[in-house]
């Protein structure tokens, strides 16, 4: 890759050096726009949150608990799951290939949290089933709060027990 020389403070002697960079590392050689661009993105979370929140705004969490494919899909993205990656994971311990407790409690409390909101944005995008996707996150985001707890239970017993 092409190079270029910049000069860079050192922190510890206070001289000038003249370190090679590539030229696309734009945090380095164009700085501004790489503090606009940081700036941007940190706003994708915000915007996407406002977007789902718009389309929330029109349904009521007791009618999004009142469809019952919310709650299966909750059910089944909050519970069966991680149950079936925790049974896996704890059969790949049996048979040789060994995970920590640390590794194995990371895997499942990552799998018992609410959907990516990226979902939410395309199905508001394409005009597809919006609402539908807007009442997945909305449940499985409060059904998370005790999944994640139960899950945390779960695999503290497991390790006082030396199933993990």
């Amino acid at each position: 890759m092409p190079q270029i020389g910049l000069p860079i403070k050192d922190i510890k002697t206070g001289e000038i050096l003249i370190k090679n960079f590539s030229i696309f590392r734009i945090d380095k050689t164009l700085p501004w726009v790489f503090a606009g661009l940081k700036y941007l993105a940190s706003l994708s979370s915000p915007l996407a949150w406002l977007a789902i929140g718009m389309t929330l705004a029109a349904i009521s969490l007791e009618q999004a608990i009142k469809e019952k494919l919310t709650l299966v899909y909750g059910f089944y993205k909050l519970l069966i799951i991680p149950a079936i990656f925790f049974i896996l994971l704890i059969c790949l311990n049996k048979f040789g290939i060994k995970f920590s407790y640390e590794a194995i409690a990371a895997i499942v409390i990552m799998l018992a949290t609410p959907p990516a909101n990226v979902a939410v944005t395309y199905t508001i995008k394409f005009e597809k089933e919006a609402v539908l996707s807007s009442n997945l996150s909305l449940v499985t985001s409060v059904m998370s709060i005790f999944a994640i707890i139960l899950w945390i239970i779960i695999l503290a017993i497991s390790n006082r027990m030396g199933i993990i």
